[in-house]
């Protein structure tokens, strides 16, 4: 996979999807900052949105154009209905060059960091080290397998 500004932004929004899922999980209970509970949470739930909130945060955010998720609803992290749209702050000149290491090695951990995720959640053996075995239902299922689909 190319790490063209449309792949990273396809890549990107799949992320988003899939953290978008497993925030609204109705088993998903979520502290005053947004984040989960992890007291209130079943335990491999919160795990697993744990591993994506930081594949969001530390790999899939530095291969996007600053502040992306606050201009695209595809890449809006539970966005509001007031939500707002800005789509030339998330043109293809606003997204860093991939010419450094650091970055193509971010690009290439954020697919890795997907396939790892979608497994664990698509199989239920690999929950296991997550927490145990969970029902994440047919939305966060959907989510997970389009990471790993190719385009």
């Amino acid at each position: 996979m190319t790490s063209t500004s449309k792949a990273r932004f396809e890549q990107a929004s799949k992320h988003a999807v899939l953290l978008n899922a497993l925030l609204s999980h109705p088993a998903c209970k979520l502290q005053a900052n947004g984040r989960p509970d992890k007291n209130s949470t079943p335990i491999t739930l919160y795990w697993v949105i744990d591993f994506e909130l930081n594949t969001w945060n530390n790999y899939v955010l530095a291969y996007l154009p600053p502040d992306a998720p606050k201009h695209s609803r595809g890449l809006a992290i539970q966005p509001g209905s007031d939500f707002t749209e800005s789509p030339a702050l998330v043109e293809d000149s606003k997204y860093p060059r991939m010419t450094g290491a650091a970055l193509k090695e971010k690009w290439t951990d954020s697919i890795g960091r997907g396939v790892m995720i979608s497994n664990i959640i698509l199989t239920p053996g690999q929950q296991m080290m997550f927490g145990g075995t969970f029902d994440f239902g047919s939305e966060v299922e959907a989510a997970a397998r389009a990471i790993t689909a190719t385009s």
